[in-house]
């Protein structure tokens, strides 16, 4: 059977809306609060991974996952690695057909890059 009524409100959300004010029982002084750090990077990522998971975790809160920002972490250093090979070699190759093509490495740049995009957005 389904749970019935409304989800409750987190309390800082009851806060901004002054809901204290009116009825001071209802603030829950129980609710977990994260503690707004992700802490360390996990031993899995790689180096360059772990330079931006230091780079950037002080910019999310503890509220967001952290294998998710694992996984956000190792698209942006395949990224960045990839538009360094790009920035090296070229972003267009001469084709088979004697074209300018997008090289490959410009491919994958932007593949991760989307990838990293959707990992934070949901």
């Amino acid at each position: 059977m389904p749970p019935r009524g409304r989800k409750p409100a987190p309390t800082a959300l009851k806060l901004i809306k002054g809901v204290q004010k009116k009825d001071p029982k209802r603030i829950n002084k129980d609710e977990p609060k994260p503690e707004g750090v992700l802490g360390k990077p996990p031993a899995r990522l790689v180096a360059a991974a772990k330079v931006v998971w230091k780079r950037e975790a002080p910019f999310y809160g503890a509220d967001t996952h952290r294998a998710a920002f694992a996984h956000y972490c190792t698209h942006e250093a395949d990224a960045d690695r990839f538009r360094k090979v790009c920035d090296k070699e070229g972003w267009w190759i001469t084709g088979s057909a004697k074209s300018l093509v997008l090289h490959p490495a410009a491919k994958l740049y932007q593949y991760n890059l989307d990838k990293a995009d959707k990992l934070l957005s949901n």
